[in-house]
């Protein structure tokens, strides 16, 4: 299964939060209150680092480019306050 793949998200997801959630009643059914607030902390701060480093991370998140640095050429500057021209003038 490729850890990118729908199933996989879905297995982890799955196994993370209901896998997480009855071992944390377990553990607090037995009496150790304290043993299952590490055992939600570690199951859930997993669970979101497995998400993050299998489908967030890989994504490319950059913003727009402008179609002169698409073409190679350098981009035209920035317009200063002084070269603004507003339709009340």
């Amino acid at each position: 299964m490729e850890l990118g793949s729908r199933r996989a998200f879905a297995l982890v997801v799955l196994v993370g939060v209901a896998g997480t959630g009855i071992a944390v009643r377990l553990v607090n059914a037995a009496g150790y209150s304290l043993l299952g607030s590490a055992v939600w902390a570690i199951g859930y701060g997993t669970t979101v680092f497995v998400l993050w480093y299998g489908w967030v991370r890989p994504l490319d998140l950059t913003g727009q480019t402008s179609p002169a640095a698409d073409r190679g050429e350098d981009a035209p500057p920035e317009p200063t306050d002084g070269d603004a021209t507003t339709d009340g003038e």
